[in-house]
């Protein structure tokens, strides 16, 4: 027997997914451990030393903290820019230097720092997502009664724990 044919389909629209707090925060978690463990810095140091005027963001000095992006082995983002593409002041050595224009010295910091790093920051990134998938299903039920909560409040479609 011959199949039939639908003349069209129908057509789904897929519904926005709502922004989930919980994954964010281990998305933070992992993400800082990693430049921590790379670049000798946190995040927030990473992304915004350099390119903000204001905080503790203008020279990456920050007192008290040991991963501000203002010493010879923490990097930040704009270093690494400005290192590679010859704008600004950043790794780049003088051309006269044997191995110049070269990213060597950007690699030797990111040795420099995975070792120095890497046995408090590795285990982070393995357990981190382990702890939050074993929290949310300790806390499926509070997760649960939280979600209908913001629901009631109106913002379940955009935001959800």
């Amino acid at each position: 027997m011959a199949r039939k044919r639908n003349s069209r389909k129908t057509r789904r629209t897929r519904k926005k997914q709502p922004f989930n707090v919980l994954n964010f925060a281990e998305t933070l978690v992992v993400s800082n451990a990693s430049t921590r463990a790379l670049f000798g810095t946190s995040l927030d140091h990473f992304l915004f030393d350099g390119w903000l005027p204001f905080g503790d963001y203008q020279d990456g000095m920050v007192p008290g903290e040991d991963f501000g992006s203002g010493n010879s082995w923490s990097l930040s983002a704009k270093e690494i820019l400005s290192g590679l593409t010859g704008i600004g002041s950043g790794m780049r050595q003088h051309p006269t230097y044997p191995g110049a224009n070269t990213a060597e010295g950007l690699f030797s910091a990111i040795g420099h720092n995975f070792r120095t790093n890497a046995p408090k920051e590795l285990p982070v990134i393995v357990l981190a997502p382990i702890a939050f998938r074993l929290g949310k299903k300790v806390m499926r039920r509070p997760i649960s009664l939280t979600n209908k909560g913001l629901k009631m409040l109106g913002v379940g479609r955009d935001v959800k724990v």
